[in-house]
């Protein structure tokens, strides 16, 4: 079993217009799952939301030999962009205010981590 963090966002993303409540799911358990020390050999820095988990048989199939993996450029600010769409699609804010610590770290992480270089950019490592 894998769960990827870019596939969860984009799939969440494409069933706003028909249940947008049903993306609280994976946006809840990224959050649970978001960086929160600076680790090399699984890309995992504060705020960044993982770009893969391997349970059970495969885990040591994971980039960077551990069962998670957060080495993706994208799913963190995949993570913002969708919460912020849930609330345009009249998700309570009640029910989202609980992921709103989780999506100021993913902003820090962006501009801590992610542009390094202070392009306004994300740096593709």
């Amino acid at each position: 079993m894998a769960l990827f963090g870019r596939d969860s966002l984009i799939t969440s993303w494409m069933t706003l217009p028909f249940s947008p409540d049903l993306a609280l799911g994976p946006l809840r358990t990224l959050a649970r799952m978001q960086g929160n020390k600076v680790d090399p050999v699984t890309e995992e820095e504060p705020g960044r939301i993982m770009h893969e988990v391997r349970l059970g048989v495969d885990f040591s199939l994971a980039l960077g030999g551990d069962s998670i993996y957060y080495g993706s450029i994208d799913s963190t600010p995949l993570f913002i962009m969708l919460a912020g769409q849930m609330a345009r699609r009249g998700v309570p804010l009640e029910e989202l205010d609980p992921l709103r610590p989780a999506v100021d770290k993913a902003v820090q992480w962006i501009t801590k981590y992610g542009d390094t270089f202070s392009r306004g950019l994300l740096d593709a490592r």
